[in-house]
């Protein structure tokens, strides 16, 4: 009899079970890398389990419609797969937990009742659908191009966007539009995942709606091109000069960086995307987020995007756990940096140590020059190796980098020091005009290596036995560096003639301000001689003889 009631027992666990996806070592993480998955882990022989079998295959059968919710109901028996159940279950059996995306996120630890179970599915599944909101919501500018905008979406940005818009009114037949047209298209690549950019055709056939005529009349758009950007419930008008570098900075400054908020799933991509991202995570129970994240995101020309999230996924994902919070971190290259203090309120003194840590932490391994980072790496205060090279050239490409992981591996003890050496590299093909004319590198010159002098106006491309500088040759770089750092090298001045004039103009002026009495005198000596001289001259020998001069007047009568 005892027999037959144990037969009776496994098999109603056999059949309770049947109806939600039966996991093993062989389909587990297969399985569970997408949607949302419960999941019970049980034994068969546990009374426990045996008790709790009717009350999970109940909720199994009631979640039978929400499949294509993408919702999933599974169940791992120890008995059979005792390791996986080692690694998912910190106590007994039955346990039941919840997955999203392939990782574990909590266990169900209250009572094994049903209304408690009931709400804890509905809890889960509701934060996962504003996961999935958040997910599904388009970056601005995904594809890094600007639009041709219709009546429709013309009102809809009228009416007021819900994310900015930098827009050009144009007319093709303008040639001043029509010189613009490259950079522009350049620029909406610059701001892509950023803002949107579009632009309308004066002449296409919504200009003729009087609604149109009166979007022109109310935001002032009488000439072509004519620039503008609306953002938080403003309309800028754009009056700088046409430069690529200009009209992204005007957008950046305006719309400022925001600090988004994001799930784990969502953060990785993020950051994948990026290369170089600040992340603030915290502990929604206890931190919020600070005043001090937003402004100086919005404030701060950091260059960098910032994402905040407070998913126990995103937080796993950098081996941290609720002690370690709250943090910043500076996620690139495939690894993380934390900021060293977990002082957060927003004060001057916080304020500039957070913007300092940043401002030295933000570079990436290699920063690949374009128009946004360019006035700050080749116009800023560190040495710059920079390697100008096509970057379909893969080869070159991957040994420059590999320079570039030796380096700055011995140089980690530098790290929090703002003078540390930058690695760049900057398109010789895309950017052949500025190679050749800034460092005098044509196509047929690249790879090139040189080291920048920013700080004091000066590149080298030669070594001290005028051989070019090579990335096969670090111990020759190491030693050009500290020569270049003690000012034993003189290389080559990137400023203009006018420029050095009026360098060395304000050098001797500073010269002679530091040794002002030697100076006085010099000149004074210097005015007396030159006095005597034109004197001795002015009375020996007049500019033209005496007697030519009468003869020429007597000439003239």
């Amino acid at each position: 009899m005892r027999q037959l009631w144990v037969a009776f027992i496994l098999f109603l666990g056999w059949r309770v079970h049947a109806a939600a996806v039966s996991l093993g070592p062989q389909n587990f993480k297969t399985l569970t890398a997408k949607g949302t998955w419960f999941i019970e882990f049980f034994s068969p022989y546990c009374p426990a389990c045996q008790q709790f079998a009717p009350t999970w295959s109940k909720l199994v059968t009631e979640h039978e419609d929400r499949l294509k919710d993408d919702i999933h109901f599974g169940t791992v028996d120890c008995t059979a797969f005792g390791d996986l159940c080692r690694e998912y279950t910190e106590g007994g059996v039955p346990s039941v937990q919840y997955f999203y995306h392939g990782e574990k996120v909590d266990a169900f630890k209250g009572a094994r009742e049903w209304d408690a179970l009931v709400a804890y599915i509905a809890e889960r599944t509701k934060v996962d659908e504003q996961k999935e909101r958040i997910n599904n919501v388009k970056n601005p500018n995904p594809s890094g191009t600007s639009v041709d905008l219709d009546r429709e979406k013309i009102l809809a940005i009228q009416a007021g966007p819900d994310r900015p818009w930098f827009i050009k009114y144009y007319s093709p037949s303008c040639m001043h539009c029509q010189a613009l047209a490259p950079t522009w298209e350049k620029m909406a690549k610059e701001l892509q995942n950023e803002v949107d950019v579009g632009e309308f055709d004066r002449v296409s056939p919504f200009s003729l709606y009087a609604s149109f005529e009166g979007h022109c009349a109310d935001y002032g758009i009488s000439y072509y091109p004519t620039i503008k950007l609306f953002a938080n419930g403003d309309v800028q008008e754009y009056k700088g000069d046409r430069s690529l570098v200009s009209l992204v900075g005007f957008v950046k400054q305006r719309v400022g960086s925001q600090v988004k908020h994001v799930s784990g799933t969502q953060l990785a991509q993020r950051v994948e995307e990026d290369g170089v991202a600040l992340v603030y995570l915290y502990n929604k129970e206890k931190d919020g987020l600070p005043d001090l994240l937003q402004e100086v995101a919005k404030e701060a020309d950091t260059g960098i995007k910032f994402y905040a999230s407070n998913d126990e996924v995103a937080i796993r994902q950098y081996r941290l756990g609720p002690s370690d919070l709250p943090t910043a971190l500076i996620v690139k290259d495939g690894r993380h940096i934390s900021y060293p203090s977990r002082e957060f309120k927003n004060t001057p003194e916080v304020r500039d140590a957070f913007i300092k840590w940043i401002q030295i932490e933000k570079f990436p391994l290699v920063s690949q020059i374009g128009p946004t980072n360019a006035p700050e790496i080749l116009k800023g205060d560190r040495l710059v190796i920079l390697a100008v090279i096509n970057h379909d050239d893969t080869s070159n490409t991957k040994k420059f980098r590999q320079l570039a992981e030796t380096w700055t591996s011995n140089d980690r003890k530098q790290r929090n020091k703002g003078d540390r050496l930058l690695f760049a590299e900057l398109d010789g093909i895309d950017y052949a005009d500025h190679a050749k004319t800034a460092y005098g590198i044509t196509k047929n010159n690249i790879p090139a290596i040189l080291i920048l002098d920013p700080a004091r106006n000066q590149y080298f491309v030669n070594d001290q036995q005028q051989k070019n500088l090579s990335m096969d040759q670090p111990k020759i770089l190491a030693k050009m560096l500290q020569d270049i750092s003690a000012g034993r090298v003189a290389g080559v001045s990137t400023l203009p003639i006018h420029e050095k004039a009026g360098l060395k103009l304000r050098e001797g002026m500073a010269l002679a301000q530091s040794h002002w009495l030697l100076s006085c005198t010099t000149f004074s000596v210097v005015g007396v001689l030159l006095y005597k001289f034109m004197g001795r001259r002015k009375s020996r020998h007049p500019i033209l003889p005496l007697k030519q001069q009468q003869s020429a007047l007597e000439h003239n009568d």
